[in-house]
């Protein structure tokens, strides 16, 4: 995606309740920002997290 120059995407994740604290979306965003950044070369990057 492009907008005015600059590659960016949005990712957002929801996690239920039961495993919420576990550490998946510490390590899914994580990962998710590696890929965007590093392989896809995002200058920006926009989160929507709901717990």
């Amino acid at each position: 995606m492009a907008r005015d120059g600059f590659h960016w995407g949005r990712v957002g994740y929801t996690i239920h309740n039961q495993h919420g604290q576990n550490g998946y979306g510490t390590v899914a965003m994580d990962l998710a920002m590696r890929i965007a950044f590093d392989d896809l070369n995002f200058q920006r990057s926009e989160a929507h997290i709901n717990l």
